[in-house]
């Protein structure tokens, strides 16, 4: 049934007491065209059966009751809508639920909170973007326990002014993965590329960095791990410096006291250049065992030796392929002059026989025992050695060669051999000379020596070395000698 009244005029229904019930097997519409109100003294309910509407084409829709009230279908949906705003507890309410438990509750439109949102168990977004955007105060997320913001493939980006991680708290704080890059950029502070370069450091604990240098504020060690290398080079060709700076300091090298082995140069494929001092320093090198020793290099791996110091006025020697060693010099000593008065027969055909010199006129660097043949060398260097003998042959018709030559240390001195035809029988004489430079090392031994070989009858005794002619004149000579050596030192 229909009520429907033909002007402006009022409908009342006025219950003084008792229930007011409206009741249909179908739907129940309350439409009015124009601001409407249901109001109740006591307790209001509002119950449809099936699906039901309360709503207005126009104007504002208010229910109001004095006690509790209930909107509710016994089956259906029940739909609250306003052709304008929809308010729900916007004047009296105390408290505003909307939702069951355990029910989800769905917004379709953009939802607006003008103070706190509060969420009891959780908070989930399906789809689309979630912006968390205060224009005042701060957002905080707190209270929590692990948790996580995960955006998949996508960027998630944390903007503030300044940004603060995890500053407040004492628990630790991880920043990246084994498996992805990491970059840090700043205005004027640290820098960090995704390929590892680290730039902007002022300073590390006190440690001071530039783009070029590294500066401890006190005392500072680079060491590395135990029994592992530890490597300063430069780039390519670059000079490495230690110790330049224009102040006085003690640079320590291997000052350790395990026993170091420091090495300098010791590459072998490309020579070096080794400078240690200048005009103007004083170099020490260890403590060597020796006092006013000198120093060479061994003949075996070119490492430095020491030799013991030498005598007053001694100068150090070396023949270039053994250790130097101290000898008397050139000036003033390393001289030989002597000679032999006697006649020496030549024991042997074709045999070398030393020449004995009986008479040291002059000895100094060299040992002679007068009447022996061995002159020793005690300097050694490079000698000057003139040699004269007087040679003649008494066998008769016999023609005799006379030979002259040295032997150093056994060995013939290449150059120093000589040779001469000797005339047979009598008085004749021959003087045969030989002269030679060698190079002498200290303990070797000179010995000069002769020999002959004849054609015809005679005998070795025949070939000797005499002081004058047979019924020679006298008296024409102070001292005549058979033979005679001088030794000069060169050098």
């Amino acid at each position: 049934a229909t009520i429907t009244t033909a002007g402006a005029t009022n409908i009342a229904y006025t219950l003084a007491s008792g229930n007011f019930n409206v009741s249909g097997a179908g739907s129940v519409n309350l439409t009015p065209t124009a601001a409407s109100q249901f109001t109740s003294g006591g307790a209001l309910t509002l119950t449809g059966g099936a699906a039901s509407t309360l709503s207005t084409s126009a104007g504002a829709l208010t229910i109001t009751s004095a006690a509790a009230a209930n909107w509710s279908t016994a089956a259906g949906s029940l739909t609250v809508d306003s052709a304008a705003a929809l308010n729900l507890g916007t004047a009296n309410a105390t408290a505003v639920n909307i939702g069951r438990t355990g029910i989800t509750t769905t917004n379709n439109g953009a939802l607006t909170s003008t103070q706190l949102l509060t969420a009891s168990n959780g908070l989930t977004l399906t789809t689309g973007a979630i912006n968390l955007t205060g224009t005042s105060g701060a957002l905080a997320l707190s209270g929590l326990s692990a948790s996580s913001i995960n955006t998949g493939a996508n960027l998630l980006s944390l903007i503030g002014s300044p940004l603060n991680l995890n500053a407040s708290s004492t628990g630790n704080t991880v920043i990246g993965n084994a498996s992805g890059t990491f970059s840090l950029t700043s205005s004027g502070g640290l820098n960090v590329t995704t390929a590892g370069a680290l730039t902007g450091v002022a300073s590390i604990d006190t440690i001071g960095f530039s783009a070029t240098g590294m500066t401890f504020a006190g005392t500072g060690t680079l060491s590395s791990g135990a029994a592992t290398a530890l490597n300063l080079d430069s780039g390519t060709t670059g000079a490495l410096n230690l110790g330049t700076g224009n102040n006085a300091k003690t640079i320590n090298i291997g000052t350790g006291t395990a026993g170091n082995t420091i090495n300098i140069g010791t590459n072998n494929t490309v020579a070096d250049t080794i400078t240690i001092g200048s005009a103007l320093d004083a170099v020490k090198i260890g403590r060597l065992t020796t006092q006013w020793g000198v120093l060479y290099t061994n003949a075996t791996d070119g490492t430095l030796a020491q030799t013991a110091a030498g005598t007053a006025g001694q100068v150090l020697q070396s023949n270039g392929s053994s250790a130097p060693t101290w000898g008397n010099g050139i000036t003033g000593s390393n001289y030989v002059f002597a000679y032999a008065t006697t006649t020496q027969a030549l024991a042997t055909l074709n045999t070398w026989q030393g020449i004995t010199f009986g008479a040291n006129a002059q000895l100094n660097g060299w040992t002679h025992t007068a009447g022996t043949a061995n002159f020793t060398c005690n300097a050694t260097g490079l000698y000057l050695v003139t040699v004269g003998a007087i040679m003649q042959n008494g066998g008769a018709d016999t023609t005799f060669v006379g030979q002259l030559r040295a032997t150093f240390n056994g060995t013939e001195v290449a150059g120093s051999h000589a040779t001469q035809a000797l005339r047979d029988a009598g008085s004749h004489l021959t003087d045969m000379t030989t002269t030679f430079i060698v190079s002498a090392t200290t303990g070797q031994n000179l010995v000069l020596q002769f020999t002959g070989n004849r054609t015809g009858a005679g005998a070795a005794g025949d070939l000797t070395l005499r002081t004058s002619p047979t019924g020679g004149p006298t008296g024409a000579a102070t001292t005549n000698t058979s033979a005679k050596v001088t030794i000069t030192r060169l050098q």
